[in-house]
C-alpha cells in the first residue's frame, strides 16, 4: 500500500532516561517545564505528586522510564501530563519526566518495523525501530495500574 494511502497518526517520541517511548498524541493533556513544577509534600505511598492546574497529579518512576536523579535534570528536563484513560474518575491525570522535548511525529504504520526477537517488560506493548532507532510503545494500562495500586 502506498504511504499516501495509509493512515497516519500523531505521536510524540519521549526520551526517557533508559529508552524512547512513542505515545499518541491524544493521551497527552500537556507537556511542562520540571523545573515550573511545584512538588506535593511526600504522603505514606512513596508516590510523588505535583499541582497542575487545580489537580494533584502522581509522578510515575518505575523500572521502565528508569530512575531520573537530581543530576539528570537540567533545562530541557519536562513532565508529560497524561489523561487517565482507564479510570479517570480515580485517575483524572498522571505524569512522568522525561529528559528532552518531546519530538511530535506524524507517522504511518510502514514507518516502524516490529522487533520480535527480545522479551518484552510487562509495561511494553511492542518493541520497534523507528528512524534506525529502538522505540518502545508502552502499555498505557499498566502505568496507570501502577499508580492506582499505591494510592488505593
Amino acid at each position: 500500500m502506498p504511504d499516501s494511502d495509509q493512515q497516519k497518526a500523531s505521536c510524540l517520541l519521549l526520551s526517557t532516561k533508559d529508552c524512547q517511548m512513542l505515545v499518541p498524541r491524544n493521551i497527552v493533556a500537556e507537556v511542562v517545564r520540571y523545573s515550573f513544577v511545584e512538588f506535593n509534600e511526600d504522603d505514606d505511598s512513596g508516590l510523588h505528586s505535583f499541582a497542575w492546574r487545580g489537580c494533584s497529579v502522581p509522578l510515575i518512576s518505575n523500572s521502565l522510564l528508569g530512575e531520573i536523579t537530581e543530576g539528570d535534570l537540567d533545562e530541557d528536563t519536562r513532565v508529560v501530563i497524561c489523561y487517565g484513560l482507564k479510570n479517570n474518575r480515580m485517575l483524572p491525570f498522571y505524569g512522568f519526566t522525561v529528559l528532552k522535548s518531546p519530538q511530535l511525529l506524524q507517522l504511518t504504520e510502514s514507518d516502524m518495523t516490529e522487533i520480535t526477537e527480545v522479551p518484552l517488560h510487562p509495561g511494553e506493548l511492542m518493541k520497534v525501530t523507528l528512524q534506525d532507532a529502538e522505540v518502545i510503545i508502552p502499555k498505557v494500562e499498566y502505568f496507570e495500574d501502577t499508580v492506582l495500586k499505591i494510592i488505593h
